[in-house]
């Protein structure tokens, strides 16, 4: 029968240490290892917390890249990639893994080096998902979980002169994998580095330089182990870069580390995101007899970072987070990390103003965090911690955080997360997991922290909502209400949260707790699809003292690249890969997409928050084109002429049942519509649904209808608002002027609505082109839905190639999502207009245009609009749109769309928040809408 396993690892695991990079032996394993996968565990019994026989690697075996995830290699021979946001992808039986577990097999030799003679050799593993057992020469070494987390096994008295082969055997679910249901891709392989490491006598093998700073003055404490002392002092010398060298005794504590008192390094530049000021130290220990003298170098900010009066403060001044939420992934190598593409991914966050990421769910390659230190980025450090799949409806049956069988296991985690990265000044406090409910295991890991750190550490924990443990109140997705809220103190036991979340339910003393306490939206505007919208909201907020800020979810999409039948490579998502189980497009829900391509609603975000940002500003540059716009701001500024029709000439035309059917010689067709593929936003289903709600009653805290399940989308689609239908009421006119009325409904509706054109012809400039002037009045009828997702009209063109300038604002934007100062003259090609999210959805409307021009191969149109009216244009219509999963199924098309509508709904962030507001709801109303539309015939200026 399978053994039960709760062991964090098992074996000749050495304790966790520091992450150095001058380890002064160092022999890199990474490269090419021969390969084996199984497709299910071919040893599903044997206890793997002892020792057991190595597995075979046949001949035959493939080969396979470290570091690497397998299931990105080999096409689908190595199994696929497979996402799940909340729920495991296996059966929740605690502790054990399900039998269809995969399992790789991995073989490669060595040569260890002829100078390691003495101390020890350790074999260090940097990342393993999710279980890795090992072997070298054939003995069994042992066993270790946590795959963010690096591990090292002391293999001295297993390695030989000479060749050697080592074996690991990873298993894709282990115990382990119940504390990692981590809203990401399962990858499972070795997809970090191996290494060997030499530590000889008298090494430094790990070393904490414990930074303070005060009063424009800098302060040091030297915590170090040191291999093979057992005296109860050493000396050692600290060297710091323009400070000096200053000698120091280090007194041996109980735990066999060695701590200097607190050394005063003199006057420094205090580290912080705006300024990084880094000093390179050395620190050297005198050998004793049979030691060598042990030495380390490294890089060191001076900070303090606390609480004092509710208000986290960074150097003494209080501390705003402008942050986000940073999974690790590229779209090609999952979590296999690539300095260059690291580095440019923080430059990108920066350009933006971002100046602090939440390594969300797990610590990070641990260059990341040198890459933070240098460039400034505050860090959010967060434990490998997180057992969502448990919470059901909120029962959290058979958690592992209030369990104890799962105390060794948590422990060990957060201590490997905060040994490996103790030295970097860039973060600012320890998050214990994510979203692991709560209980006396996260408690304990608390209390760690608190005794490692001499009550230093700053905990964070969003899950502890009556903050028992933790030392910020940390939400996500609040509504503004929720916010503000927390931050009045005026009542100290008024409620902090909505009915419908748990927080809400914490006694009077928690209240107060919270309200003394720093507040932080861990996660808030979900950035999924089109979106977010409501930023500016959650920005004004962030002015008041305790606001510690937050962190945006999320910063990038996770999709990954997948090669299609014909092959063409498509980002692809949960179910993309043939996954049973899987949360399909949730994966995608960055500020920025798998290729680094900020997003629409991204620009709304960083004028909020960063309006000074340089990607802003470039954003925002004049386009160019000074000719081009010159000729359009004279067209948007010429006078609209009556006209007529001459010799049978007219600038336009319309069939039997009055639908314009021609402008100039341009086939065209003109309809109304009140329907757009759904945004990921419209098809949320959270509690906080303002559908039907009033700005005036928003209900307890914002919570507005308070119920679970309902998305716009559906309602929409219910309502049947896609399927439009028109009927001819009438036709009158000469042609001077000519009226059509018709009544537009859905199948099977009551409620429509009573449109009355007018058409003329008319003339821009006294000598200018000739071309239609269309209005319409628009007049609901019967109950129609609370709020609709637009209205406006949708003009068919036939061709492709076509290219838009205009007048307007610059950039896409929605009632809840616009850039303030985003107005001039735009110029792009129309596949250019949209916001490509990796599932096809409304995404391209920009408001308030004065003039458009489109120019492709079947011609050239011109719209001067004569009411407010907003414009998007794609190749493919609304229903087109909805109807496909990626882009790469919609066919190609010879025809563009142009909608002008009169207005649009919010979009929010109900893919996991709240709703768009009920002030930027669009709800059916009365409404006049007026443009001219013209074929443009050469290239000219009108004349006024």
């Amino acid at each position: 029968m399978m053994i039960p396993s709760y062991a964090p690892g098992a074996g000749a695991l050495l304790p966790p240490r520091a992450h150095l990079a001058d380890d002064p032996g160092v022999l890199s394993l990474d490269g090419t290892w021969n390969f084996a996968y199984h497709r299910t565990d071919p040893d599903p019994f044997v206890n793997v917390e002892q020792p057991w026989d190595e597995p075979d690697l046949t001949p035959e075996a493939d080969h396979i890249d470290v570091p690497s995830h397998w299931v990105l290699r080999g096409e689908g021979r190595f199994g696929r990639p497979a996402y799940t946001n909340v729920d495991f992808p296996f059966p929740v039986d605690p502790p054990f893994p399900p039998d269809a577990n995969p399992v790789g097999d991995y073989r490669r030799d060595f040569e260890l080096p002829e100078a390691w003679r003495g101390g020890i050799v350790a074999l260090r593993f940097d990342g393993v998902e999710s279980q890795a057992s090992v072997w070298v020469n054939g003995t069994w070494v042992g066993m270790a979980r946590g795959s963010r987390l690096a591990h090292e096994f002391d293999v001295t008295k297993v390695v030989r002169p000479g060749t050697n082969t080592l074996t690991v055997r990873v298993h894709q679910f282990s115990p382990g994998s119940y504390l990692e249901d981590q809203d990401q891709w399962w990858l499972p392989g070795i997809f970090r580095s191996v290494s060997l490491r030499h530590l000889a006598p008298g090494t430094l093998e790990d070393l904490w330089v414990d930074t303070d700073y005060a009063a424009g003055t800098g302060y040091v404490t030297i915590e170090a182990r040191v291999r093979g002392a057992l005296d109860e002092f050493v000396s050692a010398y600290l060297t710091i870069e323009g400070l000096g060298v200053r000698a120091c005794t280090l007194r041996r504590g109980a735990d066999g580390r060695y701590r200097s008192d607190r050394l005063e390094a003199g006057a420094v530049r205090p580290w912080s995101a705006d300024d990084p000021a880094l000093y390179d130290a050395r620190v050297v220990v005198e050998g004793k007899e049979g030691l060598a003298g042990g030495e380390r170098s490294l890089r060191i900010g001076f900070r303090r970072v606390a609480i004092a009066g509710g208000i986290l403060r960074a150097n003494g001044e209080p501390l705003t987070l402008n942050g986000v939420n940073r999974h690790e992934v590229r779209a090609d190598e999952g979590r296999v990390f690539d300095e260059e593409w690291a580095r440019a991914d923080l430059a990108l966050m920066k350009s933006m103003g971002v100046n602090a990421i939440r390594t969300s769910h797990y610590p990070p390659h641990p260059r990341l965090l040198d890459l933070a230190d240098e460039i400034g980025l505050w860090v959010m450090l967060e434990g490998d911690i997180e057992t969502h799949g448990f919470e059901g409806t909120g029962e959290w049956i058979d958690n592992p955080s209030d369990d104890p069988r799962w105390a060794d296991a948590y422990l060990d985690r957060t201590a490997r997360a905060f040994e490996r990265d103790k030295n970097h000044p860039s973060i600012f406090c320890w998050s214990l997991g994510n979203e692991s409910g709560t209980g006396a295991n996260l408690v304990a890991c608390a209390r760690w922290l608190r005794e490692r750190t001499r009550g230093e550490a700053i905990i964070h924990y969003e899950s502890d909502h009556a903050m028992e443990y933790a030392d910020i109140y940390s939400r996500m997705y609040p509504t503004l209400e929720e916010v503000a809220a927390v931050l009045d103190d005026s009542d100290p036991h008024a409620p902090v949260a909505v009915p419908t979340h748990v927080a809400a339910r914490v006694d009077n003393a928690a209240r107060e707790r919270i309200r003394r306490a720093p507040y932080l939206l861990c996660e808030y505007l979900h950035a999924m699809g089109t979106g977010p919208g409501g930023v500016a909201g959650y920005a004004a907020q962030m002015s008041h003292p305790r606001h510690a800020g937050g962190f945006v979810w999320e910063w990038r999409d996770h999709a990954l690249w997948r090669t299609l039948g014909d092959g063409r490579r498509a980002l692809s998502y949960g179910g993309d890969f043939g996954e049973e189980v899987h949360d399909g497009n949730f994966v995608c829900d960055g500020l920025i997409d798998a290729r680094s391509r900020p997003y629409a609603g991204t620009w709304a975000w960083v004028a909020a928050f960063a309006p000074d940002a340089p990607a802003l500003a470039q954003t925002l540059a004049d386009q160019g084109a000074k000719d081009e716009e010159e000729r359009l701001r004279a067209l948007a500024q010429a006078p609209i002429l009556p006209a007529e029709c001459e010799d049978g000439v007219c600038p336009y035309a319309l069939d039997s049942r009055g639908r314009v059917v021609r402008i100039g010689d341009l086939p065209v067709s003109v309809e109304l519509s009140v329907f757009r593929a759904p945004t990921d936003n419209d098809c949320g289903r959270g509690p906080v649904d303002y559908w039907g709600i009033g700005e005036e009653d928003l209900g307890e805290l914002g919570v507005g209808r308070g119920e679970h399940g309902t998305s716009h989308a559906m309602r929409w689609e219910r309502a049947r608002l896609h399927l439009l239908r028109r009927r001819l009421v009438s036709i009158a006119g000469d042609e001077r002027s000519q009226c059509v009325v018709e009544r537009w409904a859905p199948p099977a509706a009551q409620f429509g609505l009573t449109l009355t054109w007018e058409f003329k012809p008319v003339r821009v400039g006294e000598r200018g082109v000739l071309g239609l002037s269309a209005s319409a009045r628009v007049r609901p009828f019967g109950a129609w839905p609370e709020r609709v997702p637009r209205l406006g009209v949708r003009i068919r063109l036939q061709g492709s190639s076509w290219e838009a300038s205009w007048l307007g604002d610059t950039l896409i934007g929605y009632p809840d999502m616009r850039v303030p100062g985003a107005r001039g003259f735009g110029h792009a090609n129309v596949g250019d207009l949209w916001d490509v999210c990796v599932r096809p959805q409304e995404g391209g409307h920009r408001p308030d245009l004065e003039a458009l021009r489109l120019r492709g191969e079947a011609g050239d149109v011109l719209v001067l609009p004569g009411s407010p009216l907003g414009w998007s244009a794609c190749p493919w219509n609304e229903r087109e749109l909805a109807g496909a999963s990626h882009w790469e199924e919609l066919p190609d098309s010879d025809r563009l769309f142009l909608w002008l509508d009169a207005f649009q709904d919010g979009i929010g962030t109900r893919s996991c928040g709240p709703d768009a507001r009920p002030e930027w709801g669009a709800r059916m109303r009365e409404t006049d809408m007026t443009f001219v539309i013209a074929q443009i015939r050469g290239d000219f200026t009108p004349e006024c």
